[in-house]
C-alpha cells in the first residue's frame, strides 16, 4: 500500500465517479423506467470497469511490477518475490485494457447523447463519422497493446529482463495519446454548432462552455499521462494518477448532461428558488396568442430551443424555473395547432355548404 502515494486521492475520485454514475442511473430509471438507451447500459459497464480499475491499484502497489527491473536485481530476488512481481505485472497488463476500454465506453456515452439531439444532416454525419473513428482508434490502441511485445509472456517476465519495449509500455503510451486525443477533439467539436445556433443568455453559454472544457481537460490529462510516462518510465504512480484524473473528469462530462436537469428540477422545489414561479407561469399562460401572430412564432422558437437545451442537458439551477414556462408554451403550441386544424375543417365545411 505504501508504494502507491496517491491512494487517498484515488479513493476520493473513485467515490465521486461512482456517485455520479449511480445518480445518472437513478435519474434515468425515474424518467424513463425500463426504456433505457444504449448509453444507459454503457453506464453500467463503465461503473464495473471503473471499480475494477481502482481495485487493481493497491494490488499493483503491493505486488510491484517489472518496471525498473534489471538482470542484476532479478538475480537477487527469491522465487516468491519473482512470483509476486510476475503477478503484479500481469495486473498492470490487465489494467491497461481496463483503462482504455473504460475511456472508450465513456466516449460512446457522449456519442449516444449527441445522437439523440435534433441535429441537421451534416451534424448527424459528423456524429456517425466520429463513432467510426472511435471504433477504429480503439481497435488500433488494443492491437498495439497486444502486439508491441511478443511473445506476450514477456510483458510480465522477470528474468531475463525482457527489455524496455515490454517493461515500460512506451509504444502503448504513444498509441494511446494519439488515438485518445484525436477522438476527444472530434467529440468536443460536435456540440459547437449547436451552441452557436441556440439563443440563450451569455451566462448560460458560459456554463455550457465550462461543460465543454471538461473535454479539454481530458485531452490535457491524456497528454500529461504520456509526458509523465516518458519522463518517469519506471514509475507506476505518476502516469496512473493522471489516468485516474482523466477518467473521473470523463465520467463527469458524460453524465452531467443527464443529471444536470434532474438537479435543476429538484432545486426548483426549494422555497428560495421556487418563489414567484407560479406568478410568472400564470402571466405567460394567461393570454392566448393569435394563430400565425408574433407570439405564436415566439412560442415555436422557445419550444425548439428548449428541446435542444434539454437534449444537451444545458439546464441550470438558475433558469430551472423557466422550464415550466416553456413547457406551458409547448402545450399552448400544440393546442393552437389543433385549433388551427379544427378551424380549417370548419371553414371547408362552410364553403361546401355555400356552394351547395
Amino acid at each position: 500500500m505504501a508504494k502507491y502515494p496517491f491512494l487517498a486521492e484515488v479513493w476520493t475520485e473513485f467515490a465521486l465517479g461512482l456517485l455520479v454514475m449511480c445518480a445518472r442511473i437513478a435519474c434515468r430509471v425515474r424518467s424513463v423506467g425500463s426504456k433505457w438507451d444504449g448509453d444507459d447500459y454503457l453506464t453500467i459497464v463503465a461503473g464495473i470497469l471503473w471499480t475494477i480499475e481502482i481495485m487493481l491499484l493497491p494490488a499493483i502497489g503491493s505486488l510491484g511490477s517489472i518496471k525498473g527491473m534489471t538482470d542484476e536485481i532479478a538475480r537477487t530476488l527469491t522465487e516468491e518475490q519473482k512470483n509476486r512481481i510476475t503477478s503484479g505485472s500481469k495486473l498492470v497488463f490487465l489494467g491497461w485494457f481496463i483503462y482504455v476500454t473504460l475511456i472508450w465506453v465513456l466516449k460512446a456515452c457522449m456519442l449516444y447523447l449527441y445522437g439523440r439531439l435534433t441535429l441537421d444532416l451534416k451534424q448527424r454525419k459528423l456524429v456517425k463519422f466520429t463513432a467510426v473513428v472511435c471504433v477504429l482508434a480503439y481497435i488500433s490502441a488494443v492491437l498495439v497493446m497486444l502486439f508491441h511485445c511478443r511473445p506476450m509472456y514477456k510483458n510480465w517476465q522477470v528474468y531475463p529482463y525482457p527489455g524496455d519495449s515490454c517493461a515500460l509500455n512506451i509504444h502503448s503510451l504513444y498509441a494511446l495519446a494519439v488515438t485518445n486525443i484525436s477522438t476527444d477533439i472530434f467529440i468536443v467539436a460536435i456540440p459547437l454548432p449547436l451552441l452557436r445556433k441556440v439563443q440563450m443568455p451569455c451566462h448560460r453559454k458560459l456554463l455550457c462552455g465550462l461543460w465543454l472544457c471538461t473535454g479539454i481537460f481530458v485531452i490535457i490529462a491524456t497528454f500529461l499521462r504520456c509526458v509523465f510516462g516518458l519522463q518517469f518510465p519506471t514509475s507506476v504512480s505518476n502516469g496512473t494518477i493522471w489516468s485516474i484524473r482523466e477518467t473521473v473528469v470523463a465520467i463527469l462530462a458524460a453524465n452531467t448532461p443527464v443529471i444536470g436537469p434532474w438537479i435543476a428540477r429538484t432545486a426548483r422545489h426549494l422555497p428560495v428558488l421556487s418563489s414567484g414561479d407560479g406568478s410568472k407561469t400564470s402571466r405567460k399562460s394567461a393570454g392566448t396568442p393569435a394563430p400565425g401572430g408574433h407570439q405564436f412564432s415566439r412560442i415555436e422558437r422557445l419550444a425548439k430551443e428548449n428541446r435542444i437545451r434539454r437534449g444537451l442537458g444545458l439546464s441550470t439551477i438558475a433558469d430551472a424555473s423557466k422550464e415550466n414556462v416553456v413547457t406551458v408554451e409547448e402545450q399552448e403550441l400544440q393546442h393552437l395547432s389543433h385549433s388551427q386544424a379544427n378551424m380549417s375543417v370548419k371553414m371547408e365545411n362552410e364553403a361546401s355548404s355555400a356552394n351547395v
